[in-house]
């Protein structure tokens, strides 16, 4: 019964991934089987600072070693260094209780009454060199791996609507790393395009050959205006543990084509007026006459006659349309209620400092709000409403999607949205309109 300790070989920089594995030995020979209670020792440093990471559970096998046949149990583990310098591990202990068949059988009960005995065996402790960043390294987040890869997916329509949110989604999946140690994807925003960043969502995978790391930005794009413009390129620069060179991780520039939202309103054509084809004095005394005089001052008072019956026309269909909005249809009726309770409980969750109920209540207002095309999360809302707004929910979304959690308090964020209500009705009762309303 023995004990073997391995680590990877090679350069180890700091916060590197360090494959460590751990065997026990048991020959088959030995006629002893390991008992309930047995233990093996967790990887301790008896210098240096490192995060250790356990990579699944144990795996069991049979192997020969110098002619001799063995069960081996099998550990393995990711150790990331955090500091440059002497990384030393203490050996791995087993403790454990040794079970031997005895060599007579005399009842059903001789399992109870098998022999045993306490074993304890060490393996020998490891001493790895940690490296420092090293000074040709340009990025300005360190990152050791063993391959990263950086992609990104678009919708099927290569070009954009005014107004229209299109998801840009980016993913960074990086081999060698924790999750911890991702970078942010910078993504800088041109002129004439507003983003809005939902919470990035963080995943690991492990398998017997290290960790691997995900994280998945979504970014809600909103054009502002028609044209044509250009995403920046996104690079992020990375460490190849394999080759000990620096490589960097690129998405290329693209141009989009912005088209302008379907029914927009365009600026009408000028039209020159008609020309004028000069005449002389002379000519129009001679052509104007009294009787033609006269027929002008009859035809004249036809058009005041005219006009007076239009502006009179035009007040009785004001009046008409008036009674209509008035008489609202059921229907209509009960969705502006049913808004006005969804704008109550946002207020209500709001100031209760819940931000998950607030979450809640935001979705419920917005399915009223944009029935036809209701958003389905956060950051597609924050992709329809204010500067301002916007901005609280996404702070409201990362007290809701953050590992850290930390009290949240809705006042700010009632204000920004009870202040874009306001906004929203002065612009649909132009006030211009406002005294001859309050006159009625």
């Amino acid at each position: 019964l023995f004990v073997q300790v391995e680590a990877a070989e090679g350069e180890l920089y700091v916060q590197q991934q360090l494959l460590y594995t751990i065997k026990l030995f048991l020959a088959h020979d030995a006629g002893m089987n390991l008992a309930n209670g047995s233990t093996l020792s967790e990887p301790e440093l008896a210098s240096g600072d490192a995060v250790v990471k356990r990579l699944g559970e144990d795996s069991n096998y049979q192997t020969e070693l110098n002619g001799a046949r063995y069960s081996v149990i099998e550990r393995r583990y990711a150790i990331y260094p955090q500091q440059s310098g002497s990384l030393s591990i203490k050996p791995i202990l087993f403790d454990g209780r040794m079970v031997t068949a005895t060599s007579r059988r005399q009842s059903i009960f001789d399992s109870i009454q098998q022999r045993s005995q306490i074993k304890r065996v060490t393996s020998k402790g490891i001493t790895r060199e940690v490296k420092a960043i090293p000074a040709s390294y340009s990025g300005q987040q360190w990152l050791p791996a063993k391959s990263v890869q950086l992609v990104e997916e678009w919708p099927e329509q290569q070009g954009l609507v005014v107004g229209e949110p299109v998801t840009r989604t980016l993913a960074l999946v990086v081999d060698g790393i924790t999750s911890a140690q991702l970078p942010t994807l910078e993504m800088a925003t041109p002129e004439g395009l507003k983003s809005y960043a939902d919470q990035p969502m963080l995943r690991e995978t492990t398998t017997d050959q290290g960790v691997t790391a995900l994280r998945q930005e979504k970014i809600a794009l909103v054009a502002t205006a028609p044209g044509q413009l250009t995403l920046p390129a996104i690079e992020v620069p990375w460490w190849n543990t394999e080759t000990g060179k620096q490589e960097v991780s690129r998405l290329a520039a693209r141009t989009i084509d912005v088209k302008a939202a379907v029914g927009s309103s365009t600026p009408a054509p000028q039209i020159p007026p008609p020309a004028v084809t000069p005449t002389s004095e002379a000519h129009v005394e001679a052509v104007v006459s009294p009787v033609v005089v006269a027929a002008n001052e009859s035809r004249w008072r036809m058009v005041a006659v005219a006009l007076t019956a239009g502006w009179l026309l035009t007040l009785l269909l004001w009046w008409r349309s008036a009674r209509r909005t008035t008489a609202m249809p059921d229907e209509k009726a009960e969705a502006i209620e049913s808004l006005r309770v969804a704008r109550k409980r946002v207020k209500a969750a709001c100031r209760s400092n819940d931000a998950g109920v607030t979450k809640e209540a935001l979705i419920g207002w917005a399915q009223r709000q944009w029935p036809e095309a209701p958003p389905a999360s956060l950051g597609e809302l924050a992709s329809r409403v204010g500067d301002d707004l916007a901005a609280t929910i996404n702070e409201l979304s990362r007290i809701l999607y953050s590992e850290e959690k930390s009290e949240w308090r809705g006042e700010k964020l009632w204000q920004a949205f009870s202040s874009q209500q306001s906004e929203n009705r002065a612009e649909s009762q132009p006030s211009e309109l406002a005294p001859l309303f309050r006159h009625q």
